[in-house]
């Protein structure tokens, strides 16, 4: 029972300051402190005269928690802090901060990486080009005054 709640431990420290020094070193500590037990154990058990062969179930469990607590917390203390604000839809790399609006991935070199662009149904109905001559407000000639008005 011990075992299960010092990984779970250990992991919740990995978790809590992930991708910081500080979960580095909770990660380092776990694994050195069973290890370190581990080999205590046996020496302890070799000069107390036990065989070498006694209690071989102990130095097991022992050994499969450090490499559970190594691989598992290992895991953990690298996984990043949050999720990404824009992520490429193939490989999840942030393109936030880019200077396109929708790029192509760096990573992986997705087009319209962080969403579809949108295809519009039906056609719009085609505007006049800006080059066409297209009068704004009708033109008004000038009258000219006369003297008998």
């Amino acid at each position: 029972m011990l075992f299960p709640l010092y990984a779970l431990f250990v992991c919740f420290l990995c978790f809590k300051h992930r991708r910081r020094w500080r979960g580095i070193a909770a990660w380092a500590a776990g694994v050195v402190s069973i290890v370190t037990f581990a080999v205590l154990d046996s020496h302890i058990r070799t000069w107390m005269g036990f065989s070498p062969g006694s209690l071989v179930s102990l130095q097991l469990l022992l050994w499969m928690e450090a490499g559970a607590v190594a691989v598992v917390g290992g895991f953990i203390v690298l996984l990043p802090r949050r999720n990404a604000v824009m992520p490429c839809r193939k490989c999840g790399y942030e393109l936030k901060g880019l200077e396109d609006e929708n790029p192509r991935c760096p990573e992986c070199g997705k087009e319209h990486a962080a969403f579809e662009p949108k295809v519009r149904a039906k056609p719009v109905a085609s505007l006049p080009a800006a080059t066409e001559a297209t009068p704004v407000a009708p033109t008004l000639e000038p009258v000219p005054m006369s003297p008998d008005a």
